[in-house]
């Protein structure tokens, strides 16, 4: 867990051998409470915030497409009519022709969702190559939000994949920091594991 953050994970899985796989990591600043886990899966994790949803998730490269289209209309049906943000890892290039990733973008067009950061450049730089695997998506229906998109391109010897910073902006959203943790608030937080950092700003 981060200090000053609330945290929702969905841990890796060792198998019988080689290393663990998957882990997706949320994290939450406490701005954005109420926070609740709608959906929680190996693949997903369905956040909602007081100002939009989240919906991180990772696939693996061997996963058929069929199954992360499921796993993703799964996901909508549990999320509300809100502004939705889905991101994460998805395996599906876009810095080339990739039958796997046209039928992932038809489906997410059909929800109401399109692309917002650069297809073309690479989420992933290693000694054997680069591609485009990590993808945003924005639901239109959210008309009030303006975005802009600032991938971080620099390469790490201690990195593979590459960070990408989405600034979204809602006609709701606030600055506030913060309150000290000795402030008392009047608040009651829906979260599904609380922390010692998570307590602070309960009541």
């Amino acid at each position: 867990d981060l200090e000053e953050y609330y945290g929702t994970h969905s841990l890796a899985t060792q198998g019988e051998t080689g290393r663990p796989s998957g882990g997706i990591s949320c994290y939450f600043k406490p701005t954005l409470a109420p926070i609740k886990v709608l959906q929680k899966t190996k693949h997903t994790i369905t956040i909602q915030t007081n100002h939009l949803t989240v919906i991180a998730s990772y696939y693996q490269p061997t996963l058929p497409i069929e199954v992360i289209i499921e796993e993703l209309n799964d996901a909508l049906t549990k999320a509300e009519d809100n502004p939705i943000l889905l991101a994460g890892d998805f395996n599906c290039r876009t810095d080339i022709r990739y039958h796997k990733t046209e039928l992932l973008q038809e489906f997410l067009q059909e929800e109401g969702f399109e692309l917002i950061n650069n297809p073309k450049l690479p989420t992933y730089i290693y000694h054997n190559g680069k591609s485009t695997i990590d993808l945003a998506f924005l639901n239109t229906r959210a008309k009030s939000i303006t975005k802009t998109v600032q991938p971080n391109i620099i390469q790490s010897p201690y990195r593979k994949h590459l960070p990408i910073h989405i600034k979204l902006e809602t006609k709701n959203a606030t600055n506030t920091k913060p309150q000290h943790p000795r402030t008392r608030i009047n608040r009651q937080l829906d979260i599904e594991k609380p922390t010692p950092q998570t307590q602070r700003y309960s009541k």
